[in-house]
């Protein structure tokens, strides 16, 4: 499909965390474009179930008394599946974070995940394809290489107004190195193709994880366990248990879907890849 056929989402989260499945949505921004026209926009507040922690809220500065008053996940969840559900392409910066995100939020709310064949467009990856010269490319450093009118940084509709600018900037180079180029024939493949992945919604909910173990490991994640045991088919512990504090889980086709934890032994944080866990044991 044609990029300028498609309806975009450009849309940015804010949340309580950096891990599902504790980690809740407290803000959502979105752009609805077609054909290069902004048509909708969306930005909504929520109310988490648990409180914000002090150090989220020092990034984003969304205090809970500011959530306070707001509705609640499961209230704003209808309205905005009914703004995602017509986009053709859903833009976000670093998308796999924001596409498991809204996800979990999803399902939790409509016990389902969004019901679309669109797929994800990253910012993040393809910024990293197509823009040199930079110190890194988070979406602030990019805004501020371009001298793009950010607004506030870490709230999620200034964040996607950001993030549409860099996609058009990304555009822009994609059709400086090719013939013959412009918008108008540029495909969604080209740009799965560009960024190097297909990141399609149905891959990042958690109901489908199948694994034996992910059951307890969940319940251990909600019920904030200080420490499981987990076996390993590769690595140095390979084959033997290790205990790990486990702060959630990151489903993502670009490092491979894994568990984010504490090595109690090796005293770090530490990525335990899904697909090389044997077996998990809870206390």
């Amino acid at each position: 499909m044609l990029l300028n056929e498609m309806t975009l989402i450009i849309y940015d989260t804010e949340t309580s965390g950096p891990f599902v499945p504790l980690a809740e949505v407290i803000e959502v921004g979105a752009l609805k474009y077609k054909a290069g026209q902004l048509i909708d926009k969306l930005q909504i507040l929520i109310k988490p179930e648990r409180p914000v922690p002090d150090d989220i809220i020092a990034i984003h500065h969304i205090t809970n008394e500011a959530l306070l008053n707001a509705p609640s996940a499961k209230q704003v969840a209808p309205q905005i599946e009914s703004f995602f559900k017509d986009g053709d392409l859903f833009v976000a910066h670093h998308a796999p974070f924001d596409m498991a995100l809204m996800a979990h939020f999803f399902e939790s709310t409509l016990g389902r995940n969004i019901e679309t064949k669109a797929m994800g467009a990253c910012t993040s990856l393809l910024a990293r394809q197509l823009i040199k010269g930079v110190e890194n490319h988070k979406l602030q450093t990019l805004v501020k290489h371009f001298s793009f009118e950010g607004g506030q940084a870490h709230r999620a509709l200034d964040d996607a107004i950001s993030c549409y600018q860099v996609f058009c900037k990304c555009i822009e180079l994609f059709n400086s190195n090719r013939e013959n180029s412009n918008r108008e024939n540029i495909s969604s493949e080209d740009i799965f193709k560009k960024q190097g992945y297909r990141l399609p919604w149905s891959r990042f909910g958690l109901l489908d994880l199948n694994h034996s173990w992910w059951p307890k490991l969940n319940q251990a994640i909600i019920q904030n366990k200080s420490q499981i045991q987990i076996k390993m088919g590769r690595g140095l512990l390979k084959n033997q248990w290790q205990q790990v504090k486990p702060l959630g889980v990151v489903r993502t086709p670009v490092d491979g879907d894994y568990v984010a934890g504490f090595s109690i032994l090796e005293n770090k944080k530490k990525r335990f890849h899904m697909a090389d866990i044997i077996e998990i044991k809870v206390d």
